[in-house]
């Protein structure tokens, strides 16, 4: 293992022309594809590659020496696991749209697994399309000429962060050593942020740092006075319009469901079956973006047992089919209404009414188009891809909706 890190650090610094290069990583990632990711090789040998070898030796032949030279980055840090989920898709999502805002920000931008104490990453996230290989960490060390760095990191992962990478000498020297650091925490579910003392440890990293949300709910003065944090909020977007939409008459009679838990979950999906044996009830799990969209284009309904106003709900509603949730406060804007058959205040209500309201549903047409176009106008004024673009710019301009008092 040694002569091949040898020899991939070899490759990947060493090969100077810039036409080989690409060429060389073209051959590698499509190799690696076609093994590893379409379909796992059998190959017998005396000691079996793991992922936790072959994976570093890929991400070193694969990294761009061209940005190794880069004197401004932006990291987007992902969690390790190649697994789907609404936040790991934004993620890469934001990550593709900086990177089209160069022009802006200067940097060149990256993904990289977060730091882990089990050294776990992966190359490809295969559950939806995407431009990026995904490199781990440690290869931070290998940007040289670097003067500014901003870090992207998940809200669930900033408590631990510090005290991980202290673990390697060699990468908090590195971080250490950069000029501008800039660290903003992607708080996504205010469920998961932890609170501000619980991240103090990275003010010892640097002083600028900053929190970018995603729903209106915990984007406030509030909020930025809690956390001591300059507040943006990134409002979620899913772009759909390459994926056809079925009339709901043509939809197959299907209730999907999210993998989300909830202790009436099965309570509520026995009843179901129970009483409307003429649906196939399918739950959202182990499947890449573009099926799942397609399953949504077909189905007629949808239930989230998550945070409620969340991507399964949202893109139902885009492909015209009924979602339902039950509200939850922490996720749901005070400025919209939701007093509709479709939203319960408990999972009790759910199981009460959840029958009835999806027969109803079905049986009123004019019920069915009101509340559809409802939450696509919704979605039209407060998720839009130009309100998006336009959060985007604001944080390149380092402008932020709300700023700590006293702080």
């Amino acid at each position: 293992m040694k002569y091949s890190k040898r020899l991939a650090y070899w490759l990947t610094c060493w090969i100077i022309v810039a036409p080989w290069r690409r060429t060389l990583r073209q051959h590698l990632f499509e190799w690696f594809v076609k093994t590893f990711v379409e379909k796992k090789a059998e190959v017998e040998i005396e000691q079996p590659i793991t992922d936790e070898r072959l994976f570093p030796l890929i991400q070193d032949c694969l990294i761009k020496t061209e940005n190794l030279s880069a004197k401004k980055l932006i990291v987007m840090l992902v969690p390790e696991g190649n697994f789907m989920s609404g936040g790991i898709y934004s993620f890469f999502t934001i990550a593709k749209e900086l990177k089209s805002l160069k022009h802006i920000h200067g940097c060149d931008v990256v993904v990289m697994t977060r730091p882990n104490v089990n050294l776990r990453t992966y190359v490809r996230q295969t559950h939806f399309r995407n431009e990026f290989i995904v490199y781990r960490f440690s290869q931070l060390c290998l940007f040289s000429e670097l003067e500014e760095l901003i870090l992207f990191i998940p809200e669930e992962s900033v408590a631990r962060f510090h005290n991980i990478i202290s673990f390697s000498k060699q990468i908090m020297n590195y971080i250490q050593s950069i000029g501008k650091l800039h660290i903003n925490i992607m708080n996504q579910n205010i469920l998961l942020m932890p609170e501000r003392q619980e991240f103090q440890s990275l003010y010892q990293l640097t002083s600028n740092i900053t929190q970018t949300t995603a729903h209106d709910q915990y984007c406030t003065q509030e909020f930025s006075d809690r956390y001591g944090l300059k507040t943006l909020l990134i409002p979620p977007f899913t772009d759909l319009s390459l994926y056809p939409i079925i009339p709901f008459k043509k939809k197959k009679k299907r209730i999907l469901y999210s993998p989300d838990t909830d202790v009436k979950k099965s309570e509520i999906l026995n009843k179901l079956a129970e009483e409307l044996p003429e649906y196939e009830l399918m739950e959202i799990k182990g499947m890449t973006f573009d099926y799942y969209v397609s399953l949504v284009s077909q189905s007629r309904f949808m239930i989230t047992f998550g945070e409620g106003l969340d991507g399964y709900f949202a893109q139902t509603f885009l492909m015209q089919g009924v979602a339902f949730a039950v509200y939850n406060k922490h996720f749901f804007p005070e400025s919209e209404d939701f007093n509709t058959e479709n939203i319960f205040t408990s999972y009790d209500e759910m199981k009460e009414k959840i029958v009835e309201s999806i027969l109803m549903y079905e049986r009123d047409e004019s019920l069915r188009e009101s509340a559809i176009g409802h939450y696509v106008d919704m979605q039209n004024r407060l998720y839009s891809k130009k309100r998006y673009l336009a959060a985007l710019e604001r944080f390149c301009l380092n402008e932020y909706d709300f700023y700590p008092k006293n702080h």
